[in-house]
């Protein structure tokens, strides 16, 4: 796949990575949902999104490796954890 943050199967998280309420079972299906939602973006969005909250690269620092404002950053940031709300509450994960 290429994208930041992905190993060689397309998985940004690992079961045991981040912890969660409930069983390891319930973990490991989080973590999977996790996965689709950040192989089903745009490669440019999904870069963006795990170089600011996988690696914690400053808003700035995004916005001039990809060209960009930080207003602009900013705005896909707000408009990718808004499809990840949706999406995780179409997985039953959030009511």
């Amino acid at each position: 796949i290429g994208m930041v943050g992905a190993d060689r199967h397309g998985q940004f998280f690992r079961p045991g990575a981040v912890k969660v309420a409930g069983s390891e079972a319930d973990e490991r299906a989080l973590m999977e949902a996790v996965n689709r939602f950040l192989r089903s973006l745009k490669d440019r969005e999904c870069s963006i999104f795990i170089r600011r909250y996988f690696h914690a690269f400053s808003i700035g620092h995004i916005a001039s490796m990809y060209g960009m404002t930080e207003s602009a950053v900013s705005k896909t940031l707000a408009r990718t954890r808004e499809k990840l709300k949706k999406f995780l509450r179409s997985e039953g994960y959030i009511v």
